[in-house]
C-alpha cells in the first residue's frame, strides 16, 4: 500500500525569517527551549516532584 505524496509548504516572508531567528537562537543555546507554563501547572510538578 502506497502513501500519498504531499508536497511540503514553503515558508518565506516574515515567517521564514522568525524560523530561521528561532533556528540560530535554539543552536546558540540548544540547553534551553521555550516551554510556557502557568503557575498552576508548575505548581503540580513541583509537588509531584517532591523535592526536599
Amino acid at each position: 500500500m502506497a502513501l500519498d505524496i504531499r508536497p511540503i509548504p514553503i515558508v518565506t516572508g516574515a515567517d521564514a525569517d522568525r524560523f530561521v531567528e528561532a533556528a540560530a537562537a535554539a543552536e546558540r543555546h540548544p540547553h534551553k527551549c521555550n516551554v510556557q507554563l502557568s503557575q498552576g501547572d508548575f505548581d503540580k510538578i513541583m509537588a509531584k516532584a517532591k523535592l526536599d
